[in-house]
């Protein structure tokens, strides 16, 4: 890699085809607010959701901040033939993609078509740059990085200057700040090429993440296959004893691989998966369920007044509430 690097005199970007702010209460609003994403969001801490995105695309690129107040479970898909860069404001708190953790002077990064699984905290400010991978190639190519760059797209963490993170940061800020009401296709055409300058900054001293620690890498693939055995039993909750036995773990081994990987218990994930299940029926118009007993007795659960106390101590609203949403 090039120990100095100054950005290419230009980038050709088509004029904006979108600028715009979303602010929701809902989780799975957000999630279907990013365009040209495909997305599944699952709240996995108590309270009242809320977040927001600021979006804008320049042709071939688009620059986002999410902005989510509890921690979630997120299964995301970027646009084929695009390339993500995710930089998480982290300070001590761990987003993890795939499992590998993404803290301060690190960044993640994505290739589109395939999905991939973001676990991120309460309070999270996230900043996305997605680059159509071509054009991020062109201009790899003036700087004679392509084949570095290739490479370093193959990995899901790059180590980066934290300073130089924070400087991307406040950088992209500034451009999703600036007045929408402007149209002027030189602007944004400068705009386009100083987001795109400001994240190859980074590469200068990036270096791929080789998460080794072989009990990192276990207790991850423990929390897949556990997650695996509770979704494919969505019809009942899984007891821990059960998921312990399914899994020759014990269950201490269980709870420490869930902190660390999730950030919640087994117990409180189960429970949270299958809540936030009932939730997708409860909203959605085409649900076969038409009350909440019935969407409730489909994923296990039985006693509705303890049902309804979880559900509200999760979303922060009554089940009677959510169901309402199928009008809006």
């Amino acid at each position: 890699m090039p120990s100095q690097m100054q950005p290419p005199t230009s980038s050709r970007f088509p004029a904006p085809c979108l600028a715009r702010d979303v602010v929701t209460d809902d989780a799975d609003c957000l999630a279907r607010s990013i365009s040209g994403w495909s997305q599944e969001y699952e709240q996995l801490k108590a309270g009242h959701f809320q977040g927001s995105l600021s979006e804008m695309r320049i042709g071939d690129a688009q620059l986002f901040l999410e902005q989510t107040s509890h921690a979630l479970r997120q299964v995301c898909n970027v646009p084929a033939d695009h390339v993500w860069f995710g930089l998480p404001h982290c300070d001590s708190r761990c987003v993890r993609i795939n499992g590998v953790p993404v803290q301060s002077g690190r960044i993640a990064v994505h290739r589109g078509g395939r999905n991939f699984e973001l676990m991120t905290p309460d309070a999270l400010q996230f900043l996305g740059i997605v680059v159509k991978e071509d054009m991020l190639m062109a201009y790899a190519r003036q700087f004679e990085c392509d084949d570095w760059l290739t490479e370093m797209l193959e990995r899901p963490v790059l180590e980066v200057s934290e300073t130089k993170k924070r400087a991307v940061q406040q950088n992209c800020l500034q451009i999703l700040r600036h007045p929408r009401q402007t149209k002027s296709a030189p602007l944004y055409q400068s705009l386009s090429d100083q987001a795109l300058s400001a994240l190859f900054s980074l590469f200068q001293a990036a270096k791929p993440v080789s998460e080794d620690r072989s009990s990192s890498r276990q207790r991850h693939r423990l929390v897949e296959r556990a997650d695996a055995y509770v979704r494919s039993r969505s019809d009942r909750l899984v007891t821990v004893s059960e998921l312990c036995t399914a899994l020759s773990t014990s269950r201490r081994a269980l709870q420490i691989g869930f902190q660390e990987v999730l950030g919640v218990g087994p117990h409180a994930y189960i429970r949270a998966i299958s809540l936030n299940g009932v939730r997708s029926q409860l909203k959605n118009a085409d649900s076969p369920y038409a009350s909440v007993q019935d969407a409730a007795a489909a994923y296990g659960f039985w006693h509705m007044s303890q049902f309804a106390v979880d559900y509200r101590q999760l979303f922060g609203e009554r089940p009677s509430e959510t169901i309402k949403r199928r009008c809006r």
